[in-house]
């Protein structure tokens, strides 16, 4: 799903229903403020809705969203007749994965560096930045999990 923001959103967005939000693809913008010369930042992101925060997890989610259970199966079966077909869900399967391992090392990062360098607020321009940087390393346990399934 398409997203949009006038906020940096997290990659891992916990909703507090035990679900979480997994935004990826985020493109930052400026745009003109209504009434101001100033320009406003704007987010352009894609949304995916996880039950499962674990990679395992997200690459499944990604994946059904552009192929339904029925489409993988068929695309397995006729493999060897549709070979174009199955090299561009191959390689969409694989897009997805790349995706996800760099959200995961990027979460990672902050996190490290946040362990290494308590939070400096000179570091930061406005508390909205302070309380995103935070608010993402509060999550690390989920990610924590997905990190080591797909890396160790």
């Amino acid at each position: 799903m398409k997203s949009n923001s006038n906020l940096k959103p997290l990659v891992l967005l916990p909703l507090g229903d035990g679900t979480y939000h997994f935004n990826y693809n985020i493109t930052k913008t400026f745009v003109d403020v209504e009434g101001s010369t100033k320009k406003g930042e704007n987010y352009d992101y894609d949304t995916l809705h996880v039950t499962n925060a674990s990679y395992s997890g997200i690459v499944s989610a990604m994946i059904a969203e552009k192929y339904s259970v029925n489409d993988e199966l068929a695309l397995h079966r006729q493999r060897e007749e549709k070979v174009s077909d199955f090299a561009a869900y191959h390689a969409y399967c694989e897009a997805c994965k790349v995706i996800i391992r760099e959200a995961f090392k990027n979460i990672l990062q902050n996190l490290k560096a946040l362990a290494q360098n308590p939070i400096d607020t000179e570091n930061f321009a406005t508390k909205d930045e302070i309380k995103d940087f935070v608010t993402e390393q509060e999550i690390i346990v989920a990610v924590n999990e997905a990190y080591n399934e797909v890396f160790e």
